[in-house]
């Protein structure tokens, strides 16, 4: 795990780098007629408000769920390293020093399950949301850096599924799914940079760590508790790319 955090931390380095580099010289180079106010917005200085999509990179180890539902393997979006996609919005306000905010996201990944005479597929599902609290740390011209921590609440869910076929009577004879939830509450600290592209939007990079923790069990749809189970915790290093539209 200590390979996979200090790679990871690398890229998101490599890539808070990229996209100072790209914005600066892709507008540095756009059409002359417009590059001063483009590359230069009038209005510098940190995003006092705003919001926009989020899209989440997570190095989400599922190792522990896996292991309890045999021949079940999620693959992750990027590579072979475990980066899981998600996706949402968000938004914060504040001052020239305090933000607070929030935001949600959440995705699912669909596998096959392999050597199974119940199922045939299975569906893991992430979800989250919560507020934030930020304080800037350091301001130059379009960049401005924060530290902060995000505090919320959310949900595993795992659908197992096996094909069917025939009339209604055979396919609601027995039961060809079953699906668990898991609620749980989670915190991430986290280091944040943004680059004003213009006046009423930029973009906006966060890198940190989420912890998640559950105090309940899984549950049936029906609402029965489920005894045992994995994902009790879970920690992984994660990335946010925001557009931010605000001022």
């Amino acid at each position: 795990m200590g390979g996979k955090l200090r790679r990871w931390v690398l890229t998101g380095a490599l890539i808070l780098a990229l996209l100072g580099g790209v914005a600066t010289v892709g507008w540095a180079q756009g059409v002359q007629s417009f590059s001063v106010k483009l590359s230069s917005p009038a209005n510098t200085g940190p995003f006092l408000g705003g919001g926009g999509p989020l899209f989440v990179g997570a190095l989400l180890d599922l190792s522990g769920l896996e292991h309890s539902v045999p021949g079940v393997h999620f693959r992750p979006d990027l590579g072979n390293n475990g980066v899981f996609l998600l996706r949402g919005g968000g938004g914060f306000g504040g001052n020239a020093t305090l933000r607070m905010g929030g935001l949600g996201v959440g995705a699912s990944w669909t596998t096959p399950v392999e050597n199974s005479s119940e199922f045939d597929k299975a569906r893991f599902s992430l979800d989250y949301g919560g507020v934030t609290l930020e304080r800037l740390i350091g301001t130059q011209r379009q960049l401005a850096a924060a530290i902060g921590v995000l505090l919320g609440r959310g949900s595993f869910e795992l659908q197992l599924f096996r094909s069917v076929s025939g009339d209604f009577a055979q396919v609601t004879a027995h039961p060809n799914s079953v699906q668990l939830k898991r609620s749980f509450l989670f915190a991430q600290p986290y280091l944040s940079a943004e680059y004003k592209l213009l006046d009423f939007a930029g973009l906006r990079v966060t890198l940190g760590y989420w912890f998640s923790v559950s105090f309940s069990g899984w549950q049936l749809s029906g609402g029965q508790s489920v005894v045992g189970g994995p994902l009790t915790s879970l920690g992984m290093p994660v990335i946010q790319i925001m557009l931010v539209f605000g001022g």
